[in-house]
């Protein structure tokens, strides 16, 4: 264990088991032949849930029909299923309860200790969804925290949000032959949500939209959304991103980051979907990831650019968050233009002044004679 940064940091190197399903393949024929009809991911699912499969007829011209026998690891029952069938049930039974850790890591876990921490679950399936496990560190006093890299990121996750971050991709990323279930928006809870959220009732929001996630995230990807009516593909963003928002506000991150991007899925280049990119580009820069908000405001005004009469407060308001996140990597002159086309469409703001302050301190002189130039030219 090594000191870094006031930190103890232990790597996962050796612990991790990134590959493991393709060393499995490489030794096993016909489990090449199942991942290649039924998929990599209800594969592992298939291995790390502990069934013994007991016999596999693949249909390849109808994958959800190939039949799967198993026998349970406790009581060694036989049961029979088509994928379909079963992967609805692994899929319920991954992500259904949050994952409770038999013990606390103690400061000095050995690797068998770590692994028996994470679990199974997280062990092997978080390869398998894009989750690379790189370290455990604690900061002095605090709880550990698993660093890990997903998507080109690095995060370091308490247990519970690794856990959350896995159980929405097992969610959200489906087999491609999997069918929704039947299911239809509610709008009469949706409007239930919308009042809750308006007053601030984040748990009741979660408590009737949160078991929209399933359906919605298999939806998306079906054939049948494309036949969706713009207003029913509407209603789903506007679910997802209550859902997304009431999450962030009770710390729950980078859950609300995945249905972010969940709900721009369903409608990208919507005015619903712009609310979506200027959340999500909201919670990017409170996390000190100015650059990322950049491009999501910018996406956002493009469609909002659309419209722009009736989305003339949305554009003021996503001006001045355009312009703390270019004044957070000191692009004081961009920050400068968003300010001004802000006021412009109305809106004052103290925050307009803070920045304003910061660039006179950091430009001096010059930044006076910028903001002077500017105002000559528009009288």
């Amino acid at each position: 264990m090594e000191s870094l940064s006031k930190k103890c940091v232990l790597s996962l190197e050796g612990i991790r088991e990134d590959g493991w399903l393709d060393r499995l393949m490489l030794s096993s024929p016909e489990l090449r032949q199942i991942a290649a009809v039924l998929g990599t991911s209800f594969t592992a699912q298939l291995l790390v849930s502990g069934l013994r499969l007991v016999a596999v007829l693949l249909d390849e011209r109808n994958p959800e029909a190939s039949r799967i026998q198993f026998e349970h690891a406790v009581g060694g029952i036989r049961k029979e299923r088509t994928a379909f069938e079963l992967h609805k049930e692994l899929v319920t039974a991954f992500t259904s309860q949050p994952y409770v850790p038999p013990f606390e890591l103690s400061r000095e876990p050995s690797p068998e200790e770590i692994r028996a921490w994470l679990g199974t679950q997280i062990l092997f399936l978080a390869p398998i969804y894009r989750i690379e496990l790189l370290a455990i560190e604690w900061s002095d006093g605090g709880l550990p925290l698993i660093v890990c890299r997903t998507d080109g990121q690095t995060l370091s996750l308490r247990l519970e949000e690794l856990d959350q971050l896995l159980r929405t991709r097992i969610l959200a990323e489906r087999v491609p032959w999997a069918r929704p279930r039947s299911w239809s928006i509610d709008m009469a809870s949706l409007m239930e949500a919308e009042r809750a959220a308006q007053a601030g009732n984040h748990a009741r929001v979660l408590e009737i939209l949160e078991s929209w996630i399933e359906p919605l995230a298999l939806l998306v990807r079906s054939s049948v959304s494309a036949n969706l009516s713009s207003e029913i593909r509407q209603a789903a963003v506007r679910a997802l991103g209550m859902i997304a928002t009431a999450n962030a506000a009770i710390g729950q991150r980078e859950w609300a980051e995945e249905i972010y991007r969940l709900g721009i899925q369903w409608n990208a280049d919507s005015p619903e979907g712009a609310l979506l990119y200027k959340q999500l580009g909201e919670m990017r820069l409170e996390a000190d990831r100015a650059g990322e908000a950049i491009g999501l405001f910018c996406r956002a005004l493009l469609l909002w650019d659309k419209e722009p009469e009736r989305y003339k407060n949305e554009r003021a308001l996503t001006l001045l968050a355009l312009a703390r996140a270019f004044a957070a990597r000191h692009r004081w002159l961009a920050a400068l233009a968003c300010i001004r086309q802000s006021k412009a469409l109305g809106l004052s703001s103290p925050l307009a002044e803070e920045i304003r302050t910061s660039a006179h301190h950091s430009l001096g002189e010059s930044w006076t004679q910028v903001e002077a130039f500017l105002d000559q030219k528009t009288e």
